[in-house]
């Protein structure tokens, strides 16, 4: 994959609130193809295992690690 994850989590979010591909693309200084490739193995990987499974894998992976040290900022 030509993304990391949490710009891959940023471009499943931002498809899913009505973003185009170019649009995406723009916003996270990507280029249009790697966004086009993302989404497309995301969606074949989400037929086979389950849409639920390949979104919480994504959002967790991507947003999950910036949260977790959010949190812990937040107890010290």
């Amino acid at each position: 994959m030509f993304m990391d994850d949490f710009k891959l989590a940023q471009c499943v979010m931002l498809r899913g609130v009505g973003y185009t591909h170019g649009e995406i693309a723009e916003k996270l200084g990507v280029k249009l193809h790697q966004i086009q490739y993302a989404l497309t193995d995301l969606n074949e990987e989400a037929r086979l295992k389950g849409d639920m499974e390949v979104y919480l894998r994504v959002m967790s992976a991507g947003f999950g690690p910036k949260l977790l040290r959010l949190i812990d900022k937040l107890g010290a």
